[in-house]
């Protein structure tokens, strides 16, 4: 079974949550966006967000027992309020309206919890440690249960899709690319399906670091 670094030189310990509309992952994992333990499970909508909250209640607190997290990070696939971390309204699984989740899950884990919408999440997550990686600003749109992006401000594009990529790449150009030659990267995503948990867990560490520096 893994063990959490115990070394204070160590990338210290963080989870991350992505709640969609298909499934839902709890990771733990580290600052340098490493992914060491996971929990994974199919959304029964049928039980709506009451069913959700009950197996990511036994997720987070049993990872948090193990790995001690400093602060968990969220992809959420809907509008969220970023800044009390509630639920604005899902679109896909009913009941999450108004919830507020990074407190309920501050609770169970222990530690802090930021909310960021999912694509989002996704876009930080291929900006710090993926295909955007290098990159001053990263766009990164996604095609799943839901369509969405999100911008890392700074060039890069990261897209899901052979034929996504390759039809953005020759379309770009008339629209963008003239006006800002040479234009932007255009780039399949890396991460895969760890994108958002990959996400979550560079918001979680941006938002103790932003936090750290404001204080």
């Amino acid at each position: 079974m893994p063990t959490p670094p115990a070394s204070s030189s160590s990338p210290r310990c963080l989870l991350a949550v992505e709640i969609g509309g298909t499934k839902t992952q709890v990771v733990a994992g580290t600052s340098a966006g490493r992914i060491v333990d996971r929990r994974r499970f199919p959304v029964d909508r049928d039980r709506g967000a009451a069913g959700i909250r009950d197996c990511l209640a036994e997720a987070v607190t049993g990872l948090a027992e193990q790995w001690r997290p400093a602060a968990v990070g969220v992809g959420f696939g809907g509008p969220v309020d970023w800044r009390t971390g509630r639920i604005a309204h899902s679109h896909q699984v009913a009941g999450w309206d108004g919830f507020p989740l990074a407190d309920w899950l501050a609770e169970r884990a222990g530690a802090p919890a930021f909310v960021e919408n999912d694509a989002n999440t996704a876009a930080l997550g291929e900006a710090r440690h993926g295909a955007g990686r290098g990159h001053d600003s990263v766009l990164y749109v996604t095609i799943g249960s839901g369509v969405g992006g999100g911008l890392v401000c700074g060039g890069g594009v990261a897209l899901v899709g052979e034929p996504l990529r390759a039809a953005v790449a020759r379309h770009l150009a008339r629209l963008v690319m003239d006006a800002f030659a040479p234009g932007p990267r255009v780039a399949l995503a890396a991460l895969g399906e760890d994108v958002v948990p990959v996400g979550g867990l560079a918001l979680a560490e941006h938002r103790l670091r932003t936090a750290s520096a404001s204080s």
